[in-house]
């Protein structure tokens, strides 16, 4: 049996774009538009959506400032066949909302984002952590590469 895959939009309380971590990545934000987290889960939006709001694996924008699911936004995509397709079109929907004034939170990130480090030790391995999962690669050089976490 295959896994099925859900997005979902979650509409926020305009109050959430009075933080500068939210403004931020929504600098063409305009304030008569709303305000929504997009995410994708193995959940149905429903269940996930009562998550949120329960603490349980949740954003803190959408618990907090979580008003109502908007299914008119993502019906047509459910369900979705695998986790990358799931998390493509997370990612389609957060640019195309942003690029029309919406203010949108996320998760979808780039591989090079999730990195915490990168440790690399000469004629060893280097190992390459995110936030799920460790790597470890045979190598015959040295370096080392931290950086932050990026939300």
């Amino acid at each position: 049996m295959s896994s099925k895959y859900y997005v979902y939009v979650i509409e926020l309380d305009k109050k959430v774009s009075n933080l500068k971590k939210f403004r931020s990545k929504n600098p063409l934000y305009l304030k008569s538009s709303g305000c929504v987290y997009i995410g994708q889960s193995i959940r149905t939006p429903s269940l996930r959506f009562e998550q949120h709001k329960e603490g349980y694996k949740s954003n803190s924008y959408a618990r907090r400032y979580g008003i109502k699911l908007l299914p008119e936004l993502y019906d047509r995509y459910n369900p979705i066949p695998t986790r990358r397709d799931a998390e493509n079109i997370e990612k389609m929907l957060g640019e195309r909302l942003r690029l029309n004034g919406i203010g949108v939170w996320f998760n979808w990130m780039s591989f090079q984002k999730r990195i915490k480090y990168i440790y690399i030790d000469l004629n060893k391995c280097f190992t390459i952590k995110d936030k799920s999962n460790t790597y470890k690669i045979m190598s015959k050089f040295s370096l080392h590469i931290s950086g932050s976490n990026h939300a």
